[in-house]
C-alpha cells in the first residue's frame, strides 16, 4: 500500500483514497504526476484556504471574507497557480472533492469567527459541475447545520456561464441554495453583454464587478473609459433591482472613490488586503476602521445622491427639533459658506462643506434616537465618514473639516465667547490665505445681521445641491442605453432603439446618428428621432453633409473634438447657425462617436426653444452617452459581421444553404412571398478535375468567377435570391413564372460558356415552382435528379419537361 492510498484525513471529502477513487471513475491509464501530488497535498494540509477581505466602502469595516484556495510549494507546474490547480481538478474529475475540501474548511472557520464578529460572511466560489449534482442543496445544508452557521453567513460565488448553463440543472439548484436562506452571487459581473439580462434572471442578491472594469476606472483611453460608463450604468441597474455590489480588484484609492459615489456598496482587492492564511489574521482589528483606507476616502467630497438625500432630510429634522430653532446650525452653513469662499474651494465642496455643517451633531442625535451607530445604512454610514476629520484648515481641507470647524466656530460664537478660537484656523502655509482667513472669519463673527432661518438656507442649500446631483439622476439614465446595447435588430434598428435611450437620456429635444463615410468627405444621417423638422425622417435615405456645409463642426469632429453652438452666439459659425433655424433649434452638440479607438461617427443633439442650451459643462455627461451608443454601434456591428458570416458562404460571399434553411428575414423575396417561387440548382463540373490538375486555387477561381455571374441576379433582394449551397452546387431563388426564370437561365448559360476553362461545364436543373415552405427539400431533390443529369452529359436540363 502506498502512502497515499494509507494516509487519511478527519473529513472523509479529502482523503487522498476518495480523491484517487473519484479519479478512478473518471480516467483510465496512468496516475498523472498533478492529480498524485494533489491528493498528496489534501492529505498532507498543504493545501489550504486563504481569505481576503470585503471592505464596506463606506466606512471601510470588514464585512465579509473570499475564501481562495492556495498550495504551499507546488512541485508539479501543472499546480503552479490557483487557477492552474483548479484546472487540473476540473479535468480530472476532482472538482468536487476540492470544491467540499474548501467548503467544510471556510464553514468551521467562518463558525470561529462570528463568535466576535456575528455578522461576517464568507463567499466561496462554486464550479459549475458542483451545480450539477440535484444533491448539492443538501450536502451545503448539513455542512451549515454541522458548523451551527445560519444560512445567509454563507455566500456562494458563480460565474455567468455557471448561470446561464442551460443544458444542466445548475439553475434549480441555485434556487434550491437560495430557497434554504443562502446568498448568491454573480461573479465577474460585466465580462459579457448577457450580464445586463441575468440580473433580473438569476437568484443572485450581490452582484461582483468583474476587475477589468474596476482597472478602467481613471484610465483616458476611449475603450477604457467606455468600461467604465458601462460599469457605471450597470451598479445602477443593479441598485435599481435592490441588489449588493462589490468592485473586485481595488487597487488605488481614486477607484473605491468613484465606486463609493457610484453607489457601489463593497471593495475588494490589494488596497485592503491580499488572500492571508487565516491563522495570522486578527478578526479583532476589523471593528477599527482601517485609517489607511478611510482616511484617503474622506478626500473625496462628492457625496452619492442618497447621501445627499439623507443629509438634507437629517438637517431639516435636526434644526426642528433644537430650542433655538436651528440658529447655531444656521450660523454653521454660514461660516462654512465663508471659510470655502477664502479657500477657493469649489461650489460643489461649498456646499457639501455647508451641508455637513448642519450635520456635525449627527452621532450625538443619532444615539438619543436609540439607533445603533455599528449598523447604519450605506447613506447615513458615508455621511459619519465625512466628518471623522480634525476641524483644523489647511491646505486641501475636505469638506468634512471645514463643516467641523464651522459647527465648532457657531457653538462658540453662541456661547458668548469673545473671538473665535485661533486653534481652529490653524496657519494656512499660504500666508496671504492664511491672513485672509482669520479677517473674514472674524468679520462674520462680529456681523450682526439677521441671520436668515434655518429653513431658507437649507431650502437654497438643497436646491444648489439637487441641481449638481442632476448629473446623478441622468448618468442613471444610462441604465436604459445599457439595455439598449443588448437589443435585437440590425444596425438601423439597433440605432433608433438606441437614440430613443439616449435622447432621454441627455434631454434634449432631438438627435441623430451621423456615420462617416469617404474618409471624412461625407457624413450620413442614419437616424433621427425627437422632435424632428417637417424636412426630416426617421430613417433618411439621402441626408448627407459635407465640411463644405458645415465646416467649423465638421472640422471639430474629424479633429476628434466635440463641438457646441448655440443660436444666437456672436462667434457662431453662421453655416451651423443656419442648420440651428432650419431645425426650429436653439443649441446642438455634435459629439465624436468612436468604435475600437477610430473615428465612426458623430451623435448630434439639439434642444428646443426656452429650454437650458448646452454649454461646455455638459461635455463629460455628452460623451459619457456618446460612449455607450459607441457601445451600441459596435456590437450591432459585430453582431451583423456574426451573422453575415454565419448565412454567406465563405468563399464567394453569397448567400449560404443555412441563409435558405433559416434566415426568411426582412427584406426578402422569402419574408414576404405567400405564393409559390421559382427556383434552379446549378451544378459547375469539373472542378474537382482542375482541384487535381492545376491546384485549389484554379478550383476556386472558377467557383468565384460563377458567384460573380450571378452575383448581381440577387441585387433586389425582395425578387430574386442567388446563392452557393455547398462545393460546386449553387441555387436561384426568383418570385418569376418558370418561363421567366428559364430565360434568365439561358442567357447565365451562354455568359458561362463565353470564359469556361476546357475542363468545366455549368449544369442546371429545377426551375420549378414550389410553396416558400418546402424550398430546401425540393432543392435537396433537384439537386439529386441534376446529379443523373451530369452522367447523360447535358448541359442544361428542365426538370419541368
Amino acid at each position: 500500500m502506498t502512502h497515499l492510498e494509507a494516509h487519511e484525513t478527519v473529513t472523509s471529502y479529502t482523503t487522498a483514497e476518495t480523491l484517487l477513487g473519484r479519479w478512478r471513475t473518471h480516467q483510465r491509464g496512468p496516475l498523472p504526476d498533478a492529480v498524485a501530488e494533489l491528493a498528496g497535498a489534501l492529505t498532507d494540509e498543504r493545501v489550504y484556504v486563504a481569505y481576503q477581505p470585503i471592505v464596506r466602502l463606506s466606512d471601510g469595516q470588514v464585512a465579509a471574507v473570499e475564501a481562495l484556495i492556495r498550495l504551499d510549494d507546488p512541485a508539479n507546474d501543472e499546480l503552479s497557480t490557483p487557477l492552474k490547480l483548479i484546472a487540473v481538478a476540473e479535468e480530472h474529475g476532482l472538482i468536487e472533492v476540492v470544491g467540499r475540501y474548501v467548503m467544510e474548511r471556510t464553514c468551521r472557520q467562518l463558525a470561529a469567527w462570528r463568535t466576535a464578529l456575528p455578522d461576517l460572511q464568507a463567499h466561496v466560489n462554486v464550479s459549475p459541475t458542483e451545480l450539477r449534482d440535484a444533491r448539492y442543496v443538501e450536502e451545503i445544508a448539513g455542512l451549515l447545520a454541522t458548523s451551527a452557521l445560519p444560512p445567509d453567513a454563507l455566500v456562494v460565488e458563480v460565474t455567468e456561464s455557471a448561470a446561464l448553463d442551460r443544458e444542466s440543472n445548475a439553475k434549480s439548484v441555485l434556487v434550491g441554495l437560495a430557497n434554504t436562506g443562502i446568498v448568491i452571487a454573480l461573479d465577474d459581473f460585466g465580462t459579457g453583454f448577457a450580464s445586463l439580462d441575468l440580473l433580473a434572471d438569476t437568484p443572485a442578491r450581490i452582484v461582483k464587478l468583474d476587475r477589468s472594469f474596476v482597472a478602467a476606472l481613471g484610465e483616458t483611453e476611449t475603450a477604457n473609459r467606455s468600461r467604465a460608463v458601462i460599469m457605471q450604468a450597470a451598479i445602477g441597474m443593479a441598485r435599481s433591482l435592490g441588489l449588493q455590489l462589490v468592485g473586485e480588484g481595488v487597487e488605488e484609492i481614486g477607484q473605491a472613490r468613484a465606486l463609493l459615489s457610484w453607489g457601489c456598496d463593497f471593495g475588494q482587492g490589494f488596497l485592503y488586503g491580499r488572500p492571508t492564511r487565516p491563522e495570522v489574521i486578527d478578526p479583532a482589528a476589523w471593528h477599527v476602521l482601517p485609517k489607511q483606507t478611510t482616511a484617503l476616502l474622506l478626500g473625496a467630497d462628492t457625496l452619492t445622491p442618497e447621501a445627499v438625500d439623507v443629509g438634507i432630510s437629517l438637517a431639516g429634522v435636526l434644526s426642528a427639533t433644537d430650542p433655538d430653532g436651528g440658529d447655531v446650525r444656521a450660523a454653521a452653513i454660514s461660516a462654512a459658506s465663508t471659510i470655502s469662499a477664502v479657500l477657493g474651494a469649489s461650489r460643489e465642496r461649498a456646499d457639501t462643506a455647508g451641508m455637513l455643517a448642519s450635520i456635525v451633531d449627527l452621532d450625538v442625535k443619532l444615539e438619543r434616537f436609540g439607533i445603533d451607530l455599528r449598523t447604519l445604512r450605506p447613506s447615513l454610514a458615508e455621511l459619519r465618514t465625512r466628518l471623522s476629520i480634525t476641524p483644523v484648515i489647511g491646505r486641501n481641507t475636505s469638506a468634512g473639516a471645514i463643516a467641523r470647524t464651522a459647527w465648532a466656530l457657531a457653538q462658540s460664537r453662541a456661547r458668548g465667547d469673545a473671538a473665535p478660537d485661533p486653534a481652529l484656523l490653524a496657519a494656512h502655509p499660504d500666508p496671504d490665505v492664511d491672513r485672509e482667513l482669520h479677517t473674514r472669519v472674524e468679520e462674520w463673527w462680529h456681523n450682526t445681521a439677521h441671520v436668515p432661518s434655518v429653513r431658507n438656507v437649507l431650502l437654497t442649500l438643497e436646491e444648489r445641491l439637487r441641481s449638481r446631483g442632476d448629473a446623478n439622476e441622468r448618468l442613471r439614465s444610462l441604465v436604459g442605453l445599457a439595455r439598449a446595447i443588448g437589443s435585437d435588430g440590425d444596425l438601423l434598428d439597433v440605432l433608433e432603439v438606441t437614440a430613443g435611450e439616449a435622447i432621454h437620456a441627455v434631454r434634449a429635444a432631438s438627435l441623430s446618428i451621423v456615420q462617416l463615410h469617404d474618409d471624412g468627405r461625407t457624413f450620413q444621417v442614419l437616424v433621427n428621432v425627437g422632435d424632428l423638422a417637417d424636412w426630416e425622417k426617421p430613417r433618411p435615405a439621402d441626408e448627407i453633409y459635407t465640411p463644405d456645409d458645415l465646416p467649423v463642426s465638421t472640422t471639430n469632429l474629424l479633429n476628434r473634438s466635440m463641438h457646441i453652438e448655440v443660436l444666437g452666439h456672436p462667434e457662431g459659425n453662421q453655416a451651423d447657425q443656419d442648420l440651428l433655424r432650419s431645425l426650429g433649434k436653439d443649441s446642438a452638440a455634435y459629439v465624436p462617436l468612436f468604435i475600437d479607438g477610430d473615428l465612426w461617427g458623430a451623435m448630434f443633439v439639439s434642444t428646443a426653444p426656452g429650454t437650458p442650451v448646452f454649454t461646455l459643462a455638459d461635455g463629460p455627461f455628452l460623451s459619457a452617452v456618446a460612449s455607450f451608443v459607441s457601445v451600441a454601434i459596435g456590437r450591432a456591428e459585430q453582431v451583423g459581421r456574426l451573422r453575415r458570416e454565419v448565412l454567406q458562404d465563405a468563399l464567394t460571399d453569397l448567400p449560404n444553404r443555412r441563409y435558405l434553411e433559416e434566415a426568411f428575414v426582412d427584406d426578402t423575396l422569402l419574408a414576404t412571398a405567400t405564393s409559390p417561387v421559382c427556383f434552379a440548382v446549378l451544378h459547375v463540373h469539373g472542378v474537382r478535375l482542375l482541384n487535381d490538375t492545376l491546384g485549389y486555387a484554379a478550383g476556386d477561381a472558377e467557383l468565384l468567377r460563377t458567384a460573380d455571374l450571378l452575383r448581381p441576379l440577387g441585387a433586389d433582394a425582395s425578387t430574386m435570391l442567388a446563392g452557393r449551397l455547398s462545393g460546386s452546387d449553387f441555387y436561384i431563388v426568383a418570385r418569376r413564372t418558370r418561363e421567366e426564370l428559364r430565360v434568365v437561365l439561358e442567357e447565365l448559360a451562354v455568359a458561362y460558356a463565353a470564359d469556361a476553362p476546357e475542363l468545366a461545364a455549368l449544369y442546371i436543373g429545377g426551375c420549378e415552382l414550389v410553396e416558400p415552405t418546402e424550398l430546401v427539400s425540393a432543392i435537396d431533390c433537384a439537386i439529386a435528379a441534376s446529379t443523373v443529369a451530369r452522367d447523360r452529359g447535358v448541359a442544361i436540363v428542365d426538370d419541368s419537361d
